[in-house]
């Protein structure tokens, strides 16, 4: 699962977790702590099932609002740079196996 960008999302998910746990937010601090212990171990489960978080409908960790508004801001930043990187993996995985 090597790629210039996991670093990055590690990165990510090392600062969304405790600002979702000091936010009472445990459920998702959860959720991307054991994602991150994957995907730090080159595990691509990971990465699949970080994504169904965000695509979990309603009251999926896209929907998470924190408070006050800037802890909200923080957040929104991370999340929206998780998803994007590791759908970016998700996606060069996917045409790595097309070849």
């Amino acid at each position: 699962m090597a790629s210039d960008r996991l670093p990055d999302l590690i990165a990510a998910l090392q600062q969304a977790v405790p600002l979702l746990r000091e936010r009472e937010q445990g459920f998702w601090a959860d959720w991307l702590e054991k994602d991150l212990k994957l995907i730090e171990g080159e595990d691509f489960y990971g990465i699949e099932d970080l994504l169904k978080a965000f695509h979990g409908g309603i009251a999926g960790l896209s929907d998470v609002i924190l408070h006050p508004p800037s802890k909200n801001a923080e957040w929104q930043w991370l999340s929206k740079r998780i998803y994007e990187i590791a759908h970016g993996l998700q996606r060069e995985r996917h045409r790595r196996e097309a070849i």
